[in-house]
């Protein structure tokens, strides 16, 4: 029998194969002392290292998610960076919000009070030539002008050209021309008072912080700011953390100063390479199907306050989309990840079969995060939930909306509860094999028990 040796594709072992040439089948060869070695470093660090995958339904938060864990883990040069970054986003949302203040003036017939050609000027530029360049999708040409120009998106937003930068500065300043007029505040007031804000919490908040956002030339924006902004999550975002890991003990039982740094990489793929399309999935299976158990989770970020929203298709809302978007993720990512074998089409992967006592591979965790958890409180007695999905067992349903704080505590625990089983039953439904759900209730604010969510979500 003629023997050759084969050399497998690039990965830190070099594994080299012994092929047969009238047998299809290779022989492995046993990798020397210094190859094991390095396949049990690389194995280690492996386990030590933990991949988040943030991915939502549009306006879910998926992108919020990053940016908590930045502000959560990120040194502080790295958290004033962000939030320099995010100036212009924060300002555009402003502006943003005076639109539908002065849509609701046109609405309710209120008029701009003293100097009304200037503002009526100034009302006009933010209507008909303001464009937000962080809520619409990037174009071929402006992805060919930034890689022509050598620019590059940060923190997932897309860098602005000077013309951008200058349109954004002229609404600014219109919109500090109408921030104090006597009609302006009288429509913002409306809003706010009818609650129809409530739907969607940042309009309301940079509203009333308008004068803040937008006066000063050097804005450096709050970590509230942060938080509350919103873009459209196009763009590919990446951030990797040295976090605390306390459960990991030596041998001895004490903590090792090295043992207690665990490395997080946090990715959100952005709508252009979302894992929920197929044709993108299967790339995205193969980096991940050779991971040890537990350090592979994935999230999906939703708005509790999607049932309240209309979706494309009638008699459906956003909630409807955001648990099939659930259904159709377990169905295309976490169904090929058990059939998956270590074939031709995983070639390039790290090979640890030689690892002695190796961590079994196992199924990735799907974390379900339910965002603006502030906004339901409100919402639930504006809008039945029962009404949306006839499933829910609202307490004191002849009752509705309810008229005494108890029995609006006792909505909010029982719609938690619901909607909790609601996303959890759909994902283990679809059909994959079984599956690690985990349901996290979030506010859109970096509390402590925020942050122990993060923790868990990453670390456990």
């Amino acid at each position: 029998m003629k023997l050759k040796l084969k050399s497998s594709r690039k990965s830190h072992s070099q594994t080299a194969q012994l092929v047969d040439e009238h047998s299809s089948a290779p022989v492995a060869a046993q990798p020397s002392a210094d190859e094991l070695a390095q396949l049990e470093a690389d194995y280690a660090a492996l386990c030590r290292t933990c991949t988040v995958v943030a991915l939502g339904s549009p306006g879910g938060g998926a992108s919020t998610l990053v940016r908590l864990f930045r502000l959560l883990w990120s040194p502080p040069s790295d958290v004033a960076g962000l939030q320099s970054a995010f100036a212009p986003v924060i300002q555009c949302n402003t502006i943003d919000s005076m639109l539908v203040v002065l849509k609701t003036m046109g609405q309710l017939g209120v008029s701009f009070v003293g100097d009304e050609a200037s503002k009526a000027a100034a009302a006009k530029h933010l209507q008909e030539e303001f464009v937000n360049p962080y809520m619409a999708p990037p174009t071929v040409e402006q992805w060919q002008a930034w890689e022509q120009a050598g620019l590059r998106p940060l923190y997932g937003l897309p860098p602005l050209s000077p013309e951008q930068r200058a349109d954004v500065s002229t609404a600014t300043s219109n919109l500090l021309s109408l921030i104090q007029d006597a009609g302006v505040r009288t429509a913002g007031g409306s809003l706010v008072s009818s609650q129809v804000w409530a739907m969607n919490d940042p309009p309301e908040y940079m509203f009333r912080h308008a004068a803040r956002i937008c006066a000063a030339v050097d804005y450096a924006p709050t970590i509230q700011d942060v938080i509350r902004s919103r873009q459209y999550s196009r763009l590919f975002d990446a951030a990797e953390f040295e976090a605390p890991d306390s459960s990991a003990n030596d041998s001895s039982g004490t903590t090792s100063q090295q043992q207690q740094q665990r490395r997080v990489i946090v990715l959100e793929p952005g709508q252009r390479h979302s894992l929920l399309a197929k044709h993108t999935s299967d790339k995205w299976l193969r980096c991940f199907v050779e991971r040890p158990a537990g350090t592979m989770k994935v999230t999906f970020s939703t708005s509790v306050v999607a049932y309240t929203q209309p979706a494309a298709q009638s008699g459906r809302t956003a909630m409807h989309d955001a648990i099939d978007q659930v259904q159709a993720l377990c169905k295309r990512l976490y169904a090929p990840l058990f059939t998956a074998t270590r074939a031709a089409e995983n070639d390039g992967l790290l090979e640890f079969s030689h690892v002695p006592r190796a961590p079994p591979t196992g199924p990735p965790t799907l974390h379900i995060i339910l965002t603006r958890m502030d906004l339901l409180r409100h919402r639930l007695c504006t809008k039945s939930l029962a009404s949306v999905f006839p499933d829910f067992h609202q307490p004191h349903p002849s009752n509705f909306p309810p008229s005494t704080s108890a029995e609006v505590d006792a909505l909010v625990q029982a719609a938690n509860a619901f909607l909790a089983k609601l996303f959890a039953t759909a994902a283990v439904s679809a059909g994959a094999p079984p599956l690690l759900v985990k349901v996290h209730l979030q506010a859109a604010i970096l509390t402590a028990e925020v942050a122990q969510q993060l923790t868990s979500i990453a670390l456990e």
